[in-house]
C-alpha cells in the first residue's frame, strides 16, 4: 500500500513574510500541504540579501524559502483586495501570517472575521511577542529576540560580550514551532471538528529552547556560566587550530575510552600519564591545562593529518567550515543534487534550479507545478473580473496546474 503526503490536502492560504512565516509554510508545503503565499507585487519579498536571478529578478534567497508553494499578489490594503482574501480563507485550512500584533485584525482578516464562515480554520499568528501583554506592539527581529529572550547571554564565553547565534536563529526556531503547532492544531480538528487560533510569540519559542538554563537559575538564583566551547561532561571539548590557514579541529571526549583513544592518536606524550588528567572529573577541572597541550600538538599538523589520526582511532572529532563542505565524500554520499523545473508566468521564462530531494521529497512528486504565480492588483479589476477570480481561486487547490498551463 502507498501512501501520498502526510499534509496531502491540507489547503493553506500564507500571508506571512521575510523568514520565519515562509520556514513555517516551507515545511507545511514539503510534507504535502498546498500553500499559496499571499504576496506584495509592488514589494518582492526575500528572507535574505543574495544572488539575484538576472532572468527573473528574484533573491536565491526567495526561490528557497518559496519552494513547493503557490503565488498570488492580492493589494490587502483595498476592499477588493480583502474581498479576495476573505473567500480565499473560506476554504482554507489553515491560515498563517507573522505581521505585528493587530495588523490582520485592522484589515478585516482576524481569526474571529474568518471563522465565522469558516468554523474549522486552523489560524497561526506568529508576531514577535504575542498579541497579548506588555510586549504585544513591540517590533520584533531576529537580533532583538536574542537578547530579549536570554539567547545572548549563554552563547559565547565569561565576560563577553552578548553574542548571537548566526543565520536567524529566531526566525527557524519561530518557524518549526509553528508548524508543530499547526500539526498538532490539525490532529486536534481531525476529533473536535473545530479549529482553533495559536497566538504564538518567537519570543516564547525561543525561551522555550533554554528551558532548562531558566530552571537552574530559579533554583540557584543566578545565572549559569557561559562555556563558550565547552561542556559540562566532556573534557576536553573544544575547537584547535591546526597548521595552515584557518584550518580547526572540533573534539569532545565523554569517557576515558575515548580519552585513551585521543591518546593514542596522539602518540602518547608525556603529559597525559599527569595525575591531574586521569579521570573525566579531574580533566574538567584542569580543562585550561589540557587546552594548552591540545592546541600545541594540532597546531602543528595539518587538519587532514589530524583528521585521519583521530579518526583511526574513534575519536569524535569534526573539522569545521562549509566553505569546502561540498567536496566532502560524506557530503556527496549523502547529499544528492538534481533540477527542478519552475514554470514562471510571463514573462518570466522557465528555468531549471538546484533543488534538495533530501530535504524536499514533494517537489519530486510535484514536478512542473511546484510554483506558480497569479498576479491581482485591486486597480486593474472591475466587478465582473473580482467575480471571475473568486470563482477561480476556490478551484484553484485542485485545479492549478491547469490554470498556471
Amino acid at each position: 500500500m502507498s501512501f501520498g503526503p502526510p499534509l496531502d490536502g491540507v489547503r493553506v492560504l500564507d500571508f506571512t513574510h521575510v523568514l520565519a512565516g515562509p520556514f513555517c509554510t516551507r515545511l507545511l508545503a514539503d510534507l504535502g500541504a498546498d500553500v499559496v503565499r499571499v504576496e506584495s507585487a509592488r514589494h518582492p519579498d526575500a528572507p535574505w540579501r543574495s544572488a539575484v536571478d538576472a532572468e527573473i529578478g528574484r533573491d536565491v534567497s526567495y526561490l528557497v524559502i518559496s519552494r513547493n508553494k503557490r503565488s498570488a499578489a492580492i493589494d490587502l490594503k483595498t476592499p477588493e483586495g480583502r474581498e479576495v482574501a476573505t473567500r480565499l480563507a473560506s476554504s482554507a485550512d489553515v491560515v498563517t501570517e507573522n505581521f505585528s500584533s493587530g495588523v490582520m485584525e485592522r484589515l478585516g482578516l482576524g481569526f474571529d472575521r474568518l471563522a465565522a464562515s469558516n468554523p474549522r480554520l486552523v489560524y497561526v499568528s506568529m508576531s514577535g511577542y504575542g498579541h497579548e501583554g506588555p510586549r504585544r506592539d513591540w517590533t520584533s527581529m531576529n537580533t532583538n529576540l536574542q537578547a530579549y529572550s536570554g539567547l545572548m547571554m549563554v552563547t559565547g564565553r565569561e565576560n563577553d560580550a552578548p553574542t548571537a547565534i548566526s543565520n536567524s536563529w529566531m526566525d527557524y526556531i519561530g518557524g518549526l514551532h509553528a508548524a508543530f503547532a499547526v500539526i498538532e492544531a490539525l490532529a486536534a480538528r481531525a476529533a473536535t471538528g473545530r479549529g482553533r487560533m495559536i497566538d504564538l510569540s518567537q519570543f516564547e519559542a525561543g525561551v522555550a529552547t533554554i528551558g532548562p538554563l531558566l530552571l537552574a537559575s530559579a533554583v540557584t538564583r543566578s545565572a549559569s556560566p557561559r562555556t563558550g566551547n565547552r561542556s559540562d561532561h566532556a573534557a576536553p571539548q573544544g575547537c584547535y587550530r591546526c597548521a595552515g590557514e584557518d584550518e580547526w579541529c572540533a573534539l569532545g571526549v565523554e569517557t576515558d575510552e575515548q580519552w585513551a583513544a585521543l591518546v593514542r592518536a596522539m602518540e602518547h606524550p608525556a603529559w597525559c600519564d599527569e595525575p591531574r588528567f586521569a579521570t573525566l572529573d579531574l580533566r574538567m577541572r584542569s580543562h585550561d591545562a589540557l587546552d594548552e597541550h591540545l592546541r600545541a600538538w594540532t597546531r602543528g599538523l595539518e587538519s587532514g593529518e589530524v583528521e585521519r589520526r583521530l579518526r583511526a582511532e574513534g575519536v569524535p572529532a569534526l573539522f569545521p567550515g562549509y566553505q569546502n563542505l561540498h567536496l566532502l565524500p560524506l557530503f556527496r554520499h549523502k547529499i544528492a543534487y538534481g533540477t527542478q523545473g519552475f514554470p514562471w508566468t510571463a514573462p518570466f521564462a522557465s528555468r531549471e534550479i538546484n533543488y534538495h530531494p533530501g530535504l524536499c521529497p514533494v517537489a519530486e512528486e510535484l514536478h512542473g507545478s511546484s510554483f506558480f504565480g497569479m498576479g491581482i492588483c485591486s486597480y486593474d479589476l472591475c466587478p465582473d473580473d473580482v467575480s471571475m477570480i473568486i470563482e477561480a481561486f476556490h478551484k484553484v487547490w485542485k485545479n492549478i496546474d491547469k490554470l498556471a498551463a
